[in-house]
């Protein structure tokens, strides 16, 4: 027999009351809830808590309310995204091999009177499966359990977001997470200067294919100050000798690699400030600039 599972539920973010005659919810057989409104006449965010021995679950659904026959614009059926009137958003849930507690989102705006329009949609709350579990690993090694390394969970970021030609509308977020924290994890004093190479080296590869999609990265700042902060941290991290390099140098007779300006490893930073100003900018972030290296 399964776990018992315990429900709450919360409009706008506020627990709701069993309140009969107004809201009322029971439990599902073999598992599950179901929430009954009666006499709604406001829109509100709807979520669901469901809470076990060793796990919690979350999910979310915005009710839209408007009018009998009014005259309300409204933003067209978009399959998968439903009719949705003005000034509010839509939510599905992720996509298959996707999780998330508040799904996707898509907002309906009013333009001009009279006339509503979609924005792109937003999956930045959820989260592949495959980078999920890159989390996890960050998780153990974040409380001293080093099941992997920071380099491990930035190569492995990497390699799922080269099998990704296309990413979703906000998809970014997720992977800025998990490139974030290996690096912050790299930067720790416990981190050898080969681990911080490497992820700075998987890390300068992710910040420059993310930027190839610009539509990766949402069309709210938060992501494009995600990426920013990011490649500052990525900056202070060690920078790897390339045995090429020193080998040419040793056979030039020239000094030795450690009195080789730090400069002539970083030749293709610049590169990676490609296409940025095709990223919506913040109120305050214009461009991205990649930290200058002296």
């Amino acid at each position: 027999m399964g776990e018992r599972l315990g429900f709450t539920w919360t409009r706008n973010h506020v627990l709701l009351p069993l309140a009969p005659g107004r809201h009322v919810w029971e439990d599902l057989q073999p598992a599950g809830n179901v929430l009954r409104l009666f006499g709604v006449e406001r829109s509100a965010e709807l979520c669901c808590q469901a809470r076990g021995a060793a796990l919690a679950s979350t999910a979310c659904a915005r009710v839209d309310v408007t009018p009998p026959n009014a005259d309300f614009p409204r933003c067209p059926i978009d399959r998968p995204w439903p009719l949705t009137p003005a000034g509010a958003a839509a939510r599905l849930p992720c996509p298959d091999g996707y999780d998330g507690p508040t799904g996707a989102k898509r907002f309906c705006v009013l333009r001009k009177p009279g006339e509503a329009e979609w924005e792109p949609a937003d999956y930045s709350s959820c989260i592949h499966k495959d980078l999920a579990a890159v989390e996890r690993q960050l998780d153990m090694v974040e409380v001293g359990i080093a099941a992997t390394s920071p380099a491990a969970a930035a190569a492995a970021a990497l390699r799922w977001l080269r099998s990704r030609p296309t990413l979703l509308p906000g998809e970014a977020a997720a992977v800025l997470t998990v490139l974030s924290r290996s690096a912050n994890a790299a930067s720790a004093a416990a981190s050898t200067s080969t681990d911080g190479a490497a992820v700075r080296r998987h890390g300068l590869e992710a910040v420059d294919l993310l930027l190839r999609q610009p539509a990766s990265l949402g069309a709210h700042p938060p992501s494009v100050v995600a990426l920013q902060r990011l490649a500052s941290t990525l900056a202070l991290l060690p920078v790897a000798e390339q045995p090429e390099t020193v080998a040419a140098v040793a056979a030039a007779g020239a000094p030795s690699p450690s009195a080789v300006s730090p400069n002539h490893h970083e030749a293709d930073l610049t590169e990676l400030s490609v296409n940025v100003v095709s990223v919506p900018p913040g109120p305050q972030l214009n461009e991205f600039v990649f930290p200058s290296q002296r």
